[in-house]
């Protein structure tokens, strides 16, 4: 009885993070699908823990965690966070992010990572302690032992902005590198 109680109340869980039971069919790029070998929902604390083999799903968006916890009720997430083997994968823009822990404030505006971090865009591969992706503003902030490498160089400082979306005088990537400068660089 106790194992029917508990699948029930992941289908209840997946269906208020689901408009449809069959997401390959579906093409609602806002549809969040969810799948783990293990969950756990405490409907009071509204806290929903997912453990082994978690994939995460939205548009074009795929989180892939060892363990994944749910912070926010059936229908009205507010953050979903990433432990273990973490991997953040933006399609639509080519970023993958892995890192130890990655959080999700809001599927669509900031997602925060540290630990192990590496982020990679195209050709550039980027690493620091800590970093701040805002969708919407299309940059990263990087911080502690941040480092940006392309196929011409590297630079590194103890604070960097990444801005995807914006290019400099020449058409190359936009870098603010704010405290910290070190840089190398092919001629």
């Amino acid at each position: 009885m106790l194992i029917i109680r508990i699948i029930c109340l992941c289908l209840l869980i997946m269906a208020g993070y689901s408009h449809a039971a069959d997401s390959t069919n579906s093409t609602d790029n806002n549809e969040l699908t969810i799948t783990s070998d293990k969950a756990v929902w405490d409907k009071k604390q509204g806290i929903t823990v997912l453990s082994g083999k978690v994939v995460v799903s939205k548009g074009k968006s795929l989180f892939t965690a060892d363990m994944v916890e749910i912070i926010g009720q059936i229908g009205k997430i507010k953050q979903i966070k990433g432990m273990g083997n973490v991997r953040f994968n933006d399609m639509e823009r080519n970023i993958v992010m892995t890192a130890d822990r990655i959080e999700l404030s809001d599927w669509e505006k900031q997602i925060t990572a540290s630990g192990k971090l590496r982020i990679t865009h195209g050709e550039t591969v980027v690493e620091a302690n800590t970093a701040v992706y805002h969708q919407n503003q299309q940059k990263i902030i990087l911080t502690g032992e941040a480092a940006i490498t392309q196929e011409k160089g590297k630079l590194s400082g103890k604070k960097i902005i990444y801005y995807l979306g914006e290019k400099g005088e020449e058409g190359e990537e936009k870098i603010e590198v704010i405290e910290g400068v070190r840089a190398w660089w092919k001629w």
